[in-house]
């Protein structure tokens, strides 16, 4: 998944939590259901409007998409949904993904 393109698969990632100072345990969290839900849910029944900028080396489209004025890669990153790809972003999204660390939002939390 990557906040540019807002696709969103239904891979598992794994992310560590600390069970005790000594030990951690890994936890599955479905991140491409979680942000899919997620996103359905901000969205609901208002329009998405996007703007193609340019293709990737397979020949996808790579673009912005927004809702209510609202960019939806930056919300993902935000809502630690999503991470920047600044080789499409440029970095556009850091400042989010930090937020979204910081806060322990989404794929950070028990980071």
């Amino acid at each position: 998944m990557n906040a540019t393109s807002a696709s969103v698969s239904g891979e598992l990632t794994r992310r560590r939590a600390a069970s005790s100072a000594a030990a951690t345990t890994s936890l599955q969290y479905r991140c491409g259901a979680q942000a899919a839900n997620d996103l359905d849910a901000f969205i609901g029944r208002r329009s998405v409007d996007c703007i193609p900028l340019s293709l990737d080396p397979y020949g996808r489209t790579v673009g912005t998409c927004s809702v209510g004025g609202a960019d939806l890669g930056e919300w993902l990153v935000r809502s630690g949904l999503a991470l920047d790809w600044p080789r499409y972003s440029k970095g556009r999204y850091d400042a989010a993904q930090h937020d979204a660390e910081r806060a322990g939002r989404g794929i950070w939390k028990g980071s």
